[in-house]
């Protein structure tokens, strides 16, 4: 039983790793760095391999900020789905605990983990969205919440703070890991044409 558990989170994390490169165009669009968010839109093709789009298709998107947005919105949408659904015991293993390691001493990492484990089997996702929804309540200049309401919401935000916090460095730290690919991407793109130009101008 317990295997055919771990099977089932393995292919999860496959999408997750499947719509990586989604997640990444989304964040550089967010930076305005679309230069290099084509090509992530282009590392995303590689990765992805979604049926709805042939490379020529997603060549078509990393060709103008409006592809690169939409990929950005669609893709990034479809990465924050699947890593939404994973747990956070789970993310730890598959994802996080390396990018731990290239940055703290074990004992370090024992301290993050401990913040974690108290919230290992609550999933990415409801974390995120508590906070979210806390922080609406909270900074709210309506009257649409009470009083109440809004002490409720920052108890959850004090509750999950600490992981939350942890939970955007980690993911911050992976982004910054992935981004090189997306530059070489661009770099590739940015030599190819050179040598297009340099053609045309021999003809």
């Amino acid at each position: 039983m317990t295997k055919s558990i771990d099977n089932k989170i393995l292919e999860a994390y496959k999408e997750v790793q499947r719509y990586e490169f989604g997640g990444v165009t989304s964040r550089l669009v967010a930076q305005k760095d679309m230069d290099n968010a084509k090509g992530a839109v282009k590392r995303l093709a590689a990765e992805s391999r979604d049926s709805k789009f042939s490379d020529p298709a997603f060549d078509y998107l990393a060709s103008s900020d409006a592809g690169v947005r939409y990929a950005a919105s669609a893709y990034g949408k479809r990465h924050m789905d699947a890593l939404g659904q994973m747990t956070i015991g789970a993310l730890y293993s598959l994802r996080y605990e390396p990018v731990l390691k290239q940055y703290l001493k074990s004992d370090e990492i024992a301290k993050v983990k401990e913040v974690l484990d108290q919230f290992s089997k609550e999933t990415y996702g409801h974390v995120v969205e508590e906070v979210a929804k806390a922080h609406e309540k909270v900074e709210s200049r309506t009257e649409n919440f009470s009083d109440e309401q809004k002490r409720d919401a920052k108890k959850v935000l004090k509750k999950y703070a600490e992981v939350y916090e942890a939970l955007n460095l980690l993911e911050s730290a992976n982004f910054e890991n992935l981004r090189p690919k997306a530059v070489g991407e661009n770099y590739k793109m940015k030599f190819q044409d050179y040598v297009k130009s340099l053609t045309a101008e021999e003809e």
